[in-house]
């Protein structure tokens, strides 16, 4: 849907400068290789996103992906730091019981949660507004329909494929009447949230389970 749309989805999407490259060994068989553009002197604050900390690769964690693009369309300038979720830092457990990224460090605060970092950036940062006008449940439940069918056995697929398809109807329905994006002419919270995740369906779902995104779904 969003990753198929037009250029102009795309292009704001990579602004992270990700370069993607497929790997036959990854658990998704891909990373994203990124570099954040930091033109101003000083940053407003320090992103920490799953990654390789060595090689400075961004990870598959579409909520990381969320964040850096809900800055990045704000245009914020910022400092981005890797952790292999396979070697977690004492540092993060301390800040965020949950173990979990992204994390947003500002002056000595620690921010967890793509959610709370997005809603502390609206409030810090007002303009431009990223606000979805949309209704709150416009794909909240996409996610969860996309991992049921990539999760489900070989038995239980034709019946999470059928629900993966209403989302991608709602979705794709509504980008008809309301596009290019979800907000209208530009991005939005929603876009932000939703399109690193249906980038991620897209490329788990074809590479486990030899499923593309049916035609008809061109919005």
């Amino acid at each position: 849907l969003a990753f198929k749309q037009s250029e102009m989805l795309r292009t704001n999407l990579y602004q992270f400068k990700f370069q993607t490259q497929i790997s036959a060994h990854s658990n998704l068989l891909y990373s994203r290789r990124v570099r954040f553009s930091i033109m101003a002197q000083q940053s407003e604050f320090l992103m920490y996103v799953k990654g390789d900390p060595v090689n400075k690769v961004l990870g598959d964690c579409p909520f990381c992906h969320r964040t850096g693009l809900y800055a990045q369309s704000k245009g914020l300038k910022y400092d981005v730091d890797y952790i292999d979720l396979s070697n977690k830092p004492q540092w993060l457990w301390d800040v965020n019981p949950e173990g979990s990224v992204p994390v947003i460090k500002v002056s000595e605060e620690y921010i967890p949660d793509s959610g709370k970092i997005c809603d502390y950036l609206d409030e810090k940062y007002p303009e431009p507004s990223l606000k979805a006008t949309q209704s709150e449940g416009l794909g909240a439940t996409f996610f969860g329909a996309f991992r049921g069918l990539l999760l489900a056995k070989e038995e239980e697929a034709k019946e999470k494929e059928a629900i993966l398809l209403d989302e991608l109807k709602t979705l794709n329905d509504f980008l008809d009447a309301n596009g290019p994006f979800f907000g209208g002419s530009s991005l939005d919270a929603t876009d932000c949230s939703l399109a690193p995740k249906m980038y991620h369906m897209k490329v788990a779902l074809s590479h486990f389970k030899k499923w593309e995104i049916p035609d008809q779904f061109s919005a």
